[in-house]
């Protein structure tokens, strides 16, 4: 699983009928070890605590930009989530309030 921050919606002209409906979103994944121990992460984590990497997700719980997110990756978790037919396998699973890093 990847926590993230959303940081914007894909919009396409043309998809694959099986995401015809459904939301993507860009998530960049956070390095919690560029997280202060100990404090919490919400939905302002400093810049350089976000990585490079871009994924994108299928959301089905309408997420913001600058929401905290967790991305659940595999076929058990779409199969679960937003159903088997979904031809990618990234999914939101949940918006998240805040977390902590701890050693």
């Amino acid at each position: 699983m990847i926590l993230g921050m959303v940081t914007g919606t894909l919009w396409g002209a043309r998809q694959a009928r099986q995401l015809q409906g459904r939301k993507l979103v860009q998530v960049r994944p956070l390095r919690l070890n560029a997280m202060p121990v100990d404090a919490p992460v919400r939905d302002d984590p400093p810049r350089e605590a976000l990585s490079d990497e871009v994924v994108v997700a299928v959301d089905a719980l309408n997420a913001d930009e600058g929401q905290l997110v967790l991305v659940g990756i595999g076929s058990r978790v779409r199969d679960i989530t937003v159903g088997s037919e979904c031809p990618t396998k990234a999914v939101v699973v949940a918006i998240v309030d805040a977390a902590q890093r701890e050693l």
